[in-house]
């Protein structure tokens, strides 16, 4: 994010951008506040993707090739 503040051009910016997916915000600037552990994982998605696939794996042997573990 500092090296997307500090970027002289658009190009660069973009090209930061592209490479890291982080942009500068005025967050940042807040001492207490870490990007990574303050971000709020979707719920839905991580249940749709996580749990109820596990079960269907596991519980109901969905998506299972026949021979395999």
């Amino acid at each position: 994010a500092e090296a997307w503040q500090a970027a002289q051009t658009k190009v660069r910016r973009k090209e930061i951008f592209d490479q890291h997916g982080v942009r500068w915000s005025a967050l940042h600037k807040l001492r207490y506040r870490d990007p990574v552990r303050h971000t709020v994982l979707g719920v839905m998605h991580n249940w749709i993707e996580g749990v109820l696939q596990h079960q269907a794996r596991v519980k109901y042997g969905i998506g299972i090739v026949a021979g395999s573990k």
